[in-house]
């Protein structure tokens, strides 16, 4: 939806896409909201702030060896895991 609203002249800096940012930046729970973060930050590279990234890639970090536990031998799961470093990697170059 913010895409469709994005090309009808939504930009950054109104409050409608920073409560978006802000809404996806609360309270990670699982592999899709990290995923949710990395393909939003993707799209949008400047509309979090390089520390607030840090600070979600860290966090992912700690949440992916916690979550992966017992899924070290199933290659559909290293295959996800992968997809994510690599959109998080992308946003910090």
């Amino acid at each position: 939806m913010l895409d469709a609203l994005t090309k009808r002249g939504l930009k950054e800096h109104d409050s409608v896409f920073i409560r978006v940012c802000k809404c996806l930046l609360k309270g990670r729970e699982d592999v899709d909201d990290f995923r949710s973060v990395a393909q939003f930050v993707n799209k949008y590279p400047h509309a979090i702030a390089p520390a607030e990234l840090e600070s979600v890639k860290r966090e992912f970090l700690d949440f992916a060896s916690d979550y992966s536990v017992g899924w070290d031998d199933d290659p559909i799961s290293y295959e996800r895991w992968l997809a994510i470093l690599n959109l998080l990697a992308r946003t910090s170059q």
